[in-house]
């Protein structure tokens, strides 16, 4: 907005408006007053009050403007300070698209060898041509598969789900869960709490909620090192009678790798979208149960080890995996025969469905273990490592220390070595890499180890898992180490 006046030395300018404007004023005085005189007062008040409410506008605006200027400073400053002291930390990794991928994101699937590039296609042969996936996000802010709800129904009542009137995307039967897992269009005319009640009412036990994201809980890539054996060997006295296997929630795993040639893997994909499937972060978790529960001169006594794949490459780059896919993944493993331990080594937010299923798989006695996740000390609990029946690990370095990242609170239940450790990559190599999801699969080797050569119940062998743990932090139990150092039991 234009002044009426301003100053120029000790008079002042009056531009064209702001002379019309003071005009009618001495019009509406003129009518008003006795004389001349008094108009000349008048219009040397209204000058002199336009004038002196003009300044005081000028000084706030210029003192607002400075203001402004020093916070925009400080807030660059800080900036510049923080960016500095992510670099200083290493945290530039963190950002990197490539999280938790391993060696792949650099190689990308041009750069693997012949046998699992085949190994990828022929997992991913169902879904080829299938529909990309799209992001978006729910009410909570959460990543979300856009406009798609899952639905998880009670299997009795199967025949009722053709008269709920949706758009069908994706079915499957779910047999260790005994349910039917649903994908679905979001209807644009219907609320999902009001769905998930009417569902609830004509289906008792079913279940609705959002397709969430869940992602890799690895990071600090450092690849590219010569092959050999990984750094971490854990010795044990003779071998194991009964054989036992374990499953992973992961991304493919390379089996021609050798590191894992002396182990039987079987592998499922369970990934309804079109996009590119990685190997990275499964052939790591793989290799640190391989070597968990074998020596450096006896082969493991691991009878098979199941991979479910579940991540994928976004558009953008970023390995996820969604709700649909962990609770089909969960369900195949479960099916399994003699399976000891289901690792999850990712992480992300609650879920309705994801809780459903994993409680079933709790109260069965069937062991599952987690990666509590790298979101920092203050970070609220991820999932489902926070779901009660399922054993969150946190990682600790060479030294027991925390790893930095690493969250904390009620759902970390042990520590394990976790960070800059050396693991398998795909196509032959080793990387070195950090991150809880390189923690949860060592405590996952040590109960499934545990419950075969004892013929233990889960329960038993959580409980001497407890009784051996190194306290590394306060006495019996704390939010950031839990019991503490997981290791072997007699």
């Amino acid at each position: 907005m234009r002044k009426l006046a301003h100053r120029r030395g000790e008079d002042y300018i009056i531009d064209g408006r702001g002379f019309a404007r003071l005009a009618a004023i001495a019009l509406v005085a003129f009518a008003s007053s006795a004389g001349a005189q008094g108009l000349e007062d008048l219009l040397e008040d209204a000058i002199d009050e336009q004038v002196e409410s003009e300044i005081e506008v000028q000084i706030e605006a210029e003192i607002e403007a400075e203001i402004a200027s020093a916070v925009q400073s400080a807030i660059e400053r800080q900036v510049d300070s923080t960016v500095a002291e992510s670099v200083e930390l290493g945290l530039e990794v963190q950002v990197d698209e490539a999280i938790g991928v391993g060696i792949d994101a650099d190689l990308g699937i041009d750069g693997l060898s012949d046998a699992l590039r085949d190994l990828i296609g022929s997992l991913t042969a169902e879904s080829q041509g299938a529909a990309r996936f799209a992001e978006g996000i729910d009410p909570g802010n959460r990543a979300v598969e856009a406009d798609v709800w899952v639905v998880l129904v009670p299997v009795q009542y199967a025949d009722r789900i053709e008269t709920w009137g949706f758009e069908l995307l994706e079915r499957r039967d779910l047999e260790a869960l005994d349910r039917v897992l649903l994908r679905v269009e979001a209807p644009e005319d219907r609320d999902i709490v009001q769905a998930a009640l009417d569902l609830a009412l004509d289906a008792p036990g079913t279940v609705v909620d959002y397709n969430h994201v869940y992602e890799p809980t690895m990071d600090d890539i450092v690849a590219g090192e010569p092959a050999g054996q990984p750094a971490r060997r854990a010795p044990r006295d003779g071998s194991i009678e009964a054989p036992f296997s374990i499953g992973i929630v992961d991304s493919i795993v390379d089996p021609s790798h050798p590191a894992l040639e002396r182990v039987d893997i079987e592998q499922r994909d369970f990934v309804p979208f079109g996009n590119e499937r990685t190997a990275g972060h499964g052939t790591a978790v793989a290799s640190i149960i391989v070597d968990a529960v074998g020596t450096s001169t006896e082969p493991a006594r691991l009878d098979k080890l199941r991979a479910a794949s579940v991540f994928f490459r976004d558009d953008d780059g970023k390995v996820r995996a969604t709700t649909a896919g962990l609770i089909a993944a969960v369900d195949w493993l479960a099916g399994t025969p003699d399976l000891g331990v289901i690792n999850m080594s990712l992480a992300g937010p609650p879920n309705e469905l994801l809780e459903v299923a994993l409680g079933d798989l709790a109260r069965r006695g069937i062991a599952m273990v987690a990666a509590v996740g790298n979101s920092g000390p203050t970070a609220a609990p991820l999932y489902p490592a926070a779901y009660d029946g399922v054993v969150g690990v946190t990682a600790v370095d060479s030294s027991h220390r925390i790893y930095r990242h690493a969250n904390r609170g009620r759902q970390v239940m042990f520590s394990a070595l976790g960070v800059q450790v050396k693991v398998a990559s795909p196509s032959g190599g080793f990387s070195t890499q950090s991150g809880t999801s390189l923690a949860a699969p060592w405590v996952a080797a040590l109960i499934a180890e545990s419950m075969a050569a004892e013929a233990r119940s889960f329960a038993d062998a959580l409980e001497g898992l407890r009784a051996t743990a190194v306290d590394l932090g306060e006495r019996d139990y704390d939010e950031i180490f839990g019991y503490g150092l997981a290791r072997r039991t007699p």
